[in-house]
Protein backbone atom coordinates (compact mmCIF):
# COMPACT_ATOMS: atom_id res chain seq x y z
CA UNK A 1 0.00 0.00 0.00
CA UNK A 2 1.44 3.50 -0.67
CA UNK A 3 1.32 6.24 1.59
CA UNK A 4 1.12 10.27 1.09
CA UNK A 5 4.37 11.87 1.56
CA UNK A 6 2.31 15.08 3.46
CA UNK A 7 0.29 13.63 5.85
CA UNK A 8 1.72 9.48 5.78
CA UNK A 9 -1.82 8.69 5.73
CA UNK A 10 -2.59 5.38 3.28
CA UNK A 11 -3.21 6.67 0.02
CA UNK A 12 -7.35 5.65 0.55
CA UNK A 13 -7.33 7.64 3.68
CA UNK A 14 -5.41 11.13 2.32
CA UNK A 15 -7.54 14.37 3.49
CA UNK A 16 -4.23 16.33 1.90
CA UNK A 17 -6.05 16.88 -1.88
CA UNK A 18 -9.58 16.94 -0.28
CA UNK A 19 -9.61 20.79 -0.59
CA UNK A 20 -8.07 20.78 -4.02
CA UNK A 21 -10.88 20.42 -5.75
CA UNK A 22 -13.62 22.94 -6.82
CA UNK A 23 -16.12 21.31 -6.33
CA UNK A 24 -15.73 19.95 -2.54
CA UNK A 25 -15.31 22.58 0.25
CA UNK A 26 -12.21 23.08 2.26
CA UNK A 27 -11.54 20.71 5.00
CA UNK A 28 -11.45 21.88 8.43
CA UNK A 29 -9.84 18.69 9.30
CA UNK A 30 -6.63 19.73 7.16
CA UNK A 31 -4.46 22.64 8.31
CA UNK A 32 -1.09 22.98 6.30
CA UNK A 33 0.68 25.74 8.39
CA UNK A 34 2.95 28.54 6.56
CA UNK A 35 5.94 28.87 5.70
CA UNK A 36 8.61 30.93 8.56
CA UNK A 37 9.32 33.62 6.07
CA UNK A 38 5.34 34.18 5.16
CA UNK A 39 4.73 34.57 9.40
CA UNK A 40 7.55 36.74 9.98
CA UNK A 41 6.37 39.11 7.08
CA UNK A 42 5.40 42.70 8.37
CA UNK A 43 1.90 42.05 6.83
CA UNK A 44 0.96 38.79 8.03
CA UNK A 45 2.17 39.78 11.76
CA UNK A 46 -0.19 43.13 11.29
CA UNK A 47 -2.85 41.00 10.21
CA UNK A 48 -2.35 38.11 12.58
CA UNK A 49 -2.66 40.91 15.08
CA UNK A 50 -5.57 42.26 13.86
CA UNK A 51 -7.77 39.12 13.94
CA UNK A 52 -6.18 38.41 17.73
CA UNK A 53 -7.40 42.25 18.69
CA UNK A 54 -10.93 41.87 17.19
CA UNK A 55 -11.60 38.75 19.01
CA UNK A 56 -11.36 41.10 22.17
CA UNK A 57 -8.90 38.91 24.24
CA UNK A 58 -6.82 40.54 27.33
CA UNK A 59 -3.39 39.29 26.85
CA UNK A 60 -3.49 36.53 29.60
CA UNK A 61 -6.70 35.16 28.03
CA UNK A 62 -4.70 34.65 24.58
CA UNK A 63 -2.75 31.85 26.26
CA UNK A 64 -6.05 30.58 27.22
CA UNK A 65 -7.47 30.75 24.00
CA UNK A 66 -5.04 29.14 22.80
CA UNK A 67 -4.93 25.99 24.71
CA UNK A 68 -8.79 25.27 24.12
CA UNK A 69 -8.18 25.63 20.58
CA UNK A 70 -5.68 22.63 20.53
CA UNK A 71 -7.11 21.01 22.63
CA UNK A 72 -10.34 20.66 20.77
CA UNK A 73 -9.04 20.24 17.49
CA UNK A 74 -9.40 16.66 16.04
CA UNK A 75 -7.81 16.76 12.89
CA UNK A 76 -4.50 16.36 10.93
CA UNK A 77 -2.09 19.58 10.90
CA UNK A 78 1.20 19.84 9.15
CA UNK A 79 4.47 22.34 8.75
CA UNK A 80 5.44 24.10 5.58
CA UNK A 81 7.88 20.68 4.82
CA UNK A 82 4.61 18.17 4.96
CA UNK A 83 5.71 16.77 8.67
CA UNK A 84 2.90 16.39 11.20
CA UNK A 85 2.48 18.68 14.27
CA UNK A 86 0.40 16.66 17.37
CA UNK A 87 -1.55 19.53 18.19
CA UNK A 88 -2.67 18.03 21.52
CA UNK A 89 0.77 18.12 22.88
CA UNK A 90 2.34 21.28 21.81
CA UNK A 91 3.26 23.01 25.35
CA UNK A 92 2.22 26.92 24.86
CA UNK A 93 3.68 28.23 27.91
CA UNK A 94 7.19 27.07 26.80
CA UNK A 95 6.76 28.79 23.47
CA UNK A 96 5.66 31.62 25.06
CA UNK A 97 8.18 31.30 27.76
CA UNK A 98 5.91 32.53 30.53
CA UNK A 99 8.49 31.29 33.16
CA UNK A 100 10.57 34.12 31.71
CA UNK A 101 7.88 36.74 31.15
CA UNK A 102 4.94 35.93 33.58
CA UNK A 103 2.68 38.98 32.86
CA UNK A 104 3.47 38.19 29.00
CA UNK A 105 4.13 41.58 28.44
CA UNK A 106 5.45 40.14 24.71
CA UNK A 107 1.22 39.24 23.78
CA UNK A 108 0.63 43.23 24.35
CA UNK A 109 3.15 44.00 22.22
CA UNK A 110 1.88 41.43 19.38
CA UNK A 111 -2.06 42.97 19.86
CA UNK A 112 -0.51 46.30 19.96
CA UNK A 113 1.22 45.47 15.94
CA UNK A 114 -3.14 45.38 15.17
CA UNK A 115 -3.21 48.84 15.10
CA UNK A 116 -0.28 50.14 13.21
CA UNK A 117 2.17 48.27 10.69
CA UNK A 118 5.64 47.27 11.88
CA UNK A 119 8.55 48.23 10.41
CA UNK A 120 10.37 44.91 10.29
CA UNK A 121 10.22 41.57 9.44
CA UNK A 122 9.69 39.37 12.83
CA UNK A 123 12.69 38.07 14.39
CA UNK A 124 13.29 34.05 14.09
CA UNK A 125 12.78 33.98 18.13
CA UNK A 126 9.03 35.04 18.03
CA UNK A 127 8.18 32.83 14.87
CA UNK A 128 7.40 29.47 16.64
CA UNK A 129 4.86 32.08 18.79
CA UNK A 130 3.16 33.14 15.11
CA UNK A 131 3.21 29.36 14.37
CA UNK A 132 1.31 28.67 17.38
CA UNK A 133 -1.23 32.36 16.92
CA UNK A 134 -2.16 31.07 13.37
CA UNK A 135 -2.47 27.43 14.31
CA UNK A 136 -4.88 28.21 16.55
CA UNK A 137 -6.90 31.19 13.87
CA UNK A 138 -6.88 28.26 11.17
CA UNK A 139 -8.10 26.20 14.39
CA UNK A 140 -11.18 28.32 15.16
CA UNK A 141 -11.50 30.73 12.17
CA UNK A 142 -9.91 29.32 8.96
CA UNK A 143 -11.01 32.33 6.19
CA UNK A 144 -9.50 34.65 8.86
CA UNK A 145 -6.34 32.46 9.08
CA UNK A 146 -6.30 32.21 4.92
CA UNK A 147 -6.86 36.25 5.04
CA UNK A 148 -4.11 36.77 7.57
CA UNK A 149 -1.18 35.69 5.51
CA UNK A 150 -2.05 36.20 1.78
Amino acid sequence: METCRTCLFLKAACVCGAGANDNSPFDLAFIRLPSDVMLARPSAYHRLAMAYRAKGLSRRSVLDHLCNAFMEFDGIAVDDKGRGINVAEIDVDEIFRTDADPSERWLSDFLRAGMSMPKRVAQDRVVPRLKLLWLALAITNPAQAELAII
